[in-house]
């Protein structure tokens, strides 16, 4: 190779990663959003995502809010914290939710499967309902393939919306530290779920004092 055919070949190294990673790193995230079409939505199911989005989606077309209550940490047993039931009814009605439009359904544990299947249980006593699960945008995929899996028949009436970060999105979470975490952890999540499915169900909320008192 000739001096000249050299260095056109080490610009062509350069750039090409250069004007592509923008599309590539896109496609990527893109493999962990879904959004469905949301048609008839009667609730919503709060997974995550951040306050100031859920209410100005519920002010723009109001529904039903679903709050999953999961079984108290230690902190919360103890009275040092509230429970992430508390904290989210009071951070929507603080942005204009009506407490009245807010429901608690409590679900066995902290795994999404949990969740979905309490979902699940919501829609059987409520026929003809159909619930909007809103989420962070990047654990989108991996919170639809749980509800698919878990939910059984009563999966069809559950929609996914995915919720933006006001920090990043698809475009550009590669320059920021939160937008890098976010995409590590839904593929994470998504490739785990994916493989290994649900795996071993919690026993129960570990408790140290007991654990102490069998030791010898």
């Amino acid at each position: 190779m000739t001096k000249r055919w050299r260095w056109v070949a080490g610009v062509v190294l350069v750039l090409v990663p250069t004007i592509a990673h923008r599309p590539l790193f896109r496609w990527t995230a893109d493999v962990l959003v879904v959004e469905d079409r949301c048609q008839g939505t009667t609730a919503y199911a709060v997974f995550d995502g951040e306050h100031d989005k859920i209410a100005a989606l519920y002010h723009a077309d109001p529904h039903t809010m679903l709050l999953i209550a999961t079984p108290p940490r230690r902190l919360e047993v103890a009275g040092l914290l509230p429970s992430r039931v508390v904290t989210n009814r009071k951070a929507l009605e603080a942005r204009g939710v009506p407490a009245t439009a807010i429901q608690t359904i409590p679900s066995l544990s902290e795994s999404t499967w949990d969740g979905a299947r309490s979902l699940g249980d919501w829609l059987r006593d409520h026929p003809g309902d159909r619930i909007a699960v809103l989420c962070k945008r990047f654990n989108s995929r991996y919170d639809r393939l749980i509800l698919d899996r878990a939910m059984g028949d009563t999966a069809s009436w559950v929609d996914v919306i995915p919720l933006s970060d006001s920090r990043y999105d698809e475009s550009n979470w590669w320059r920021r530290k939160e937008g890098a975490i976010a995409f590590q952890t839904g593929l994470t999540l998504l490739s785990y779920n994916w493989i290994a499915g649900e795996g071993e169900r919690p026993t129960g909320t570990w408790d140290p004092d007991a654990y102490e008192r069998t030791l010898p």
